[in-house]
């Protein structure tokens, strides 16, 4: 698919991306409290930890995504192969984020897949458990299609212009020690809360649970899903410029050399702020990094 693509065109992608969630969320509901099999990516104890079901996860939505859509390319989590790849779609999964979570036996993860186009998140897929319901909650979006649980439509409460207190808010640890924020933002956070999860945390923020979320600094591959998801249920997503200031997310950098392009997404993180537009706009104009930061 090099031509622009059509709603026809990510309907038939968001069919396959639900599918391989649904699928993949069976098998790791099911290895919930079980004994896992776990290690550290870095070698550090407790750090950066992957377990056999984030492995088997992401091979079952990669066997899917592959069968139907086997010219597209996949950058998963647990997945450090790099090749040429010759399409404009890349899907970006995270077969469980919040590992941590999960092997400690907390119920806040996620499965995450999202597709891009030439670097803009397209469809979204996240799936969480959730307490009233056996086979938790799978949120959905595709490009210009809206966002979806079910037959219900999401959209993100629009009736504030800043946080208020008594609501939940996802703010990173030690805010005040890596970020210098104003008077007008700093009795304005509303009631803080660290997820563990970026997607889960994100997941909060379309539903509602949340009224913004800062979220990272994480990976495309926790991001990508999510992105689209609260655009589609009428938020704004910023992001964590070189300047360390927040401005509007577009899209990842895709150069024509589609290697350099892989690489640079795999090694990509970055901070995302995201709720509704008001509150969104509201808090970039009264916080900025103090650290140094990479490029975005």
């Amino acid at each position: 698919m090099s031509k622009t693509p059509t709603n026809s065109n990510f309907s038939q992608i968001e069919k396959i991306a639900i599918e391989s969630v649904k699928m993949a969320s069976k098998y790791v509901s099911s290895r919930f409290g079980t004994n896992l099999s776990i290690k550290s990516k870095s070698g550090n104890p407790g750090q950066d930890l992957v377990s056999d079901v984030d492995k088997k996860s992401q091979e079952i939505i990669k066997n899917i995504v592959s069968e139907n859509f086997p010219e597209h390319y996949f950058l998963g989590e647990e997945d450090e192969n790099i090749y040429n790849p010759s399409t404009d779609w890349i899907w970006a999964v995270d077969p469980i984020d919040g590992t941590n979570n999960f092997v400690n036996n907390s119920l806040q993860y996620a499965i995450s897949v999202g597709v891009l186009y030439r670097g803009i998140p397209v469809i979204g897929v996240v799936w969480v458990p959730w307490a009233n319901s056996d086979s938790g909650l799978i949120i959905h979006s595709s490009k210009d299609n809206g966002c979806w649980i079910g037959n219900q439509k999401i959209i993100i409460n629009q009736d504030n212009d800043k946080p208020i207190r008594g609501k939940l808010s996802g703010v990173p640890n030690r805010l005040t020690e890596t970020y210098f924020t104003n008077k007008k933002l700093r009795n304005n956070l509303g009631e803080e809360r660290v997820i563990g999860s970026t997607a889960y945390e994100l997941f909060l923020v379309a539903y509602g649970s949340m009224q913004f979320a800062i979220s990272g600094f994480a990976n495309v591959w926790d991001f990508a899903a999510s992105i689209i998801i609260i655009q589609e249920a009428g938020g704004e997503i910023y992001y964590l410029n070189k300047e360390k200031n927040f401005k509007k997310f577009i899209c990842w950098n895709i150069s024509h050399d589609k290697t350099k392009s892989i690489e640079n997404l795999r090694r990509w993180k970055g901070l995302i702020l995201a709720g509704n537009p008001n509150i969104v706009n509201f808090i970039s104009k009264n916080i900025k990094k103090k650290k140094k930061l990479g490029i975005f």
